[in-house]
């Protein structure tokens, strides 16, 4: 069997696959907010061990263990180099998991482990050239071109979220002006609603969120938009042409089959987000009206990233 493993923020997902693929049994080891490298390096840890132990399987048993991680690391090695969001930075992952499995360790990024879980959703056997959104905090980005992962010279090909889309815009934690996750990430949304709600026009999110405007998330002004909100249906309008523009952009550049979204954001139902943003996408992109390339959500959702991360070994 091979082991696939997703580290994200609040958590660190796991799971057991068998060679065709099929999933045995998964588990989770919680991040707490705080919480050092060596207590998340031992849940994780025991996380795994509980693991195999349900699905009955020695530790022998396992051909290959692959790794979804957020942020740059050394696949030669094995050793996380930066994780911007966990305090992972020089943890060798390799190492740590040698002491309990002899099995090969695969690190990849995580958004391209996703993107190439997402790959083997049913119904997508005939597709080989892929783009893959994640809409979060950040918007991460995994290209399939060919049916394999595309990591460009260095590696590090796949960051969407730090094309321009506004020149000389809001400021950006990599240090450009303007960057798509800005304006289009769930995060931006969510900042967006509140600074409607601070100059008096967003009573209905609001009202939704208790008066708290720390608890205004992306899915706030959704939600007061579905109620018929005025202000709540400009502001999606306006987040959904940002969205739209950076989709386009990646549509014009790689020309892929198939766009998947994944993120909180994609739950939305798709008169709300994909029919509009579609529709944009379709009239702006350079190739109309011919060729046009599918946008759907994630098949797997939290899966595609434990999945890819095995699919490194079991393909």
């Amino acid at each position: 069997m091979y082991i696939g493993i997703d580290i994200g923020g609040s958590g660190i997902d796991a799971g057991l696959f068998r060679r065709d693929g099929s999933l045995a049994a998964r588990a989770r080891a919680d991040v707490a907010p705080g919480m050092g490298r060596d207590g998340i390096v031992r849940d994780m840890l025991s996380a795994l061990r509980g693991l195999i132990s349900r699905a009955g399987v020695r530790s022998e048993g396992v051909l290959g263990i692959g790794v979804g991680v957020p942020g740059a690391f050394d696949g030669a090695s094995g050793e996380i180099l930066h994780t911007p969001n966990l305090p992972l930075d020089g943890l060798n992952l390799a190492r740590e998991l040698a002491g309990d499995f002899s099995a090969p360790v695969a690190l990849e990024n995580d958004a391209n482990c996703a993107a190439l879980g997402e790959l083997r959703a049913p119904g997508r056997e005939t597709v080989t050239d892929m783009v893959f959104v994640t809409i979060g905090t950040g918007i991460g980005g995994g290209i399939i071109a060919g049916g394999t992962i595309y990591r460009g010279a260095g590696s590090a090909a796949g960051e969407i979220g730090h094309m321009v889309i506004v020149h000389g815009g809001r400021p950006c934690p990599c240090g450009r002006l303007g960057c798509w996750e800005r304006y289009a990430s769930a995060s931006a949304l969510a900042s967006s609603a509140a600074g409607v709600c601070a100059k008096g026009g967003g009573g209905a999110m609001l009202r939704l969120c208790g008066g708290d405007m720390a608890s205004i998330t992306a899915k706030t002004p959704f939600d007061a938009a579905k109620r018929g909100d005025a202000p709540s249906m400009r502001l999606i309008d306006e987040y959904i042409s940002y969205l739209a523009c950076g989709m386009t952009n990646l549509v014009n550049i790689f020309q892929p089959q198939l766009i998947c979204i994944g993120g909180g954001v994609s739950r939305e139902p798709d008169e709300w987000l994909l029919d509009p943003l579609r529709e944009t996408m379709h009239r702006e992109a350079y190739s109309r009206p011919g060729g046009r390339v599918g946008v759907e959500k994630t098949r797997f959702a939290r899966d595609a990233g434990i999945i890819g991360a095995a699919a490194l070994f079991f393909e």
